[in-house]
């Protein structure tokens, strides 16, 4: 009896502890990008930096994170390639495994858009993975008039 008086609030302590860890390390994910507001290039060469900026953090309370890119509207053929540990591939296919970010941390993710001048809308993605996968998004619509593209959150 002692014993499981002793183990049970234990167990229940360690995964309310483990979950509330999880909780600070989602709500602190930040998705930042370096897309130019304008660009005359054939291409649009960036990064994807996800930030872990969680204001507090709990001891031995680890996320994983990853993150990608998505084409989600386009006027016609836009090319999209990350690079990853196998070089580069499409955006759409993927998430790219970041590993651990610690707070105050960036990791970033290389981002080469071939938009063969088209008009097109990107998701950034970031994700949080410790229990349940938490998913933030931001969106970047980039217009193309007069061989110049302007892109804007």
């Amino acid at each position: 009896m002692k014993l499981k008086s002793i183990v049970i609030p234990l167990v229940v302590g360690i995964i309310v502890y483990s979950l509330i860890g999880g909780i600070l390390n989602q709500t602190g994910l930040t998705i930042y990008h370096t897309i130019p507001t304008h660009s005359t290039n054939s291409q649009i060469i960036f990064q994807l930096r996800l930030q872990n900026n969680a204001f507090l953090t709990l001891p031995f309370v680890n996320s994983l994170f990853s993150g990608g890119v998505i084409i989600v509207n386009s006027t016609g053929n836009v090319d999209c390639s990350v690079s990853s540990v196998k070089g580069y591939i499409p955006c759409n296919s993927t998430m790219i495994d970041l590993g651990l970010i610690d707070a105050g941390g960036t990791k970033y993710i290389d981002v080469t858009i071939v938009p063969n001048k088209n008009n097109f809308t990107i998701d950034l993605i970031g994700y949080t993975n410790f229990f349940f996968s938490a998913r933030k998004d931001k969106f970047v619509n980039c217009t193309y008039l007069q061989e110049t593209y302007s892109c804007s959150d």
